[in-house]
């Protein structure tokens, strides 16, 4: 995870929030006072509302 600066909030994101619920946890546990963020229900979710 060389490069992420874990001063500034992470959001992770995918299209259902499945991957990215389990990308926020392993950040969580490699940084544990990062502030790291998941779309819960992911893009699709956001996008099935603005067809």
């Amino acid at each position: 995870m060389q490069g992420l600066d874990v001063e500034k909030p992470i959001v992770c994101y995918c299209t259902t929030g499945k991957r990215s619920k389990e990308a926020a946890m392993m950040l969580k546990e490699a940084y544990p006072h990062a502030q790291v963020y998941s779309l819960k229900r992911g893009i699709q979710h956001l996008m099935d509302g603005q067809a």
